[in-house]
């Protein structure tokens, strides 16, 4: 690994950080800790820095958003179809959760569909640094409501940060299914119209 690399390497890890600072900071603030809001070593931060990681686990997992989907065209693991009719693809690396695609099933590490050289639309895991920035409110939102119950001093905030969360998600949602991009891949993906809001 050459120089550039490596410094390149250690400046994103500390922007990544810095990030992740402001996060926690503006989240204390907002929780009306004026005292530690910046100090990590005090017990509200460093149980902020465990529950921000939580709060990013928890998002991986979500299937409201599309940030981080992917469409991919399914590879075959077998080129006949099984008893049932179906052809038998291989499950993508990453993949953490489907979304749509009801007609597919899994099993095991294959997934299964009766339509020849199917697509499948999924959700996978990524690292903090590879979140959008539109999310920051979100997170801020999500983190703040771990806090209040973390910590009940902070109880009489649980309203606020669950009703902006509750704001932004309306926001991201309306604005990533508005995005040209993600309505023709789903389009591709589901010819069925499907309401990602609603589940229905």
């Amino acid at each position: 690994m050459g120089y550039y690399t490596t410094k390149y390497k250690y400046i994103k890890e500390l922007v990544t950080l810095l990030e992740r600072g402001k996060i926690i900071e503006d989240v204390l603030i907002a929780l009306g800790n004026i005292s530690s809001f910046n100090d990590n070593l005090s017990d509200e931060y460093k149980v902020a820095i465990r529950l921000l990681d939580n709060t990013i686990s928890d998002l991986n997992k979500n299937t409201r958003f599309l940030f981080n989907s992917l469409t991919e065209k399914l590879n075959y693991a077998q080129l006949e179809q099984n008893h049932l009719g179906e052809y038998v693809y291989y499950r993508p690396k990453g993949l953490v959760n489907l979304l749509g695609g009801s007609h597919l099933r899994m099993e095991g590490e294959y997934i299964l569909s009766k339509i020849k050289d199917d697509y499948i639309t999924y959700s996978r895991a990524i690292n903090f640094n590879e979140i959008p920035d539109y999310m920051e409110d979100y997170i801020k939102g999500s983190l703040g409501i771990k806090m209040t119950i973390a910590f009940s001093q902070y109880n009489d905030k649980l309203n606020y940060f669950d009703s902006m969360m509750n704001e932004e998600l309306i926001r991201i949602q309306a604005n990533e299914l508005n995005s040209s991009s993600n309505v023709s891949y789903l389009e591709k993906a589901f010819p069925v119209k499907h309401n990602w809001i609603t589940g229905g």
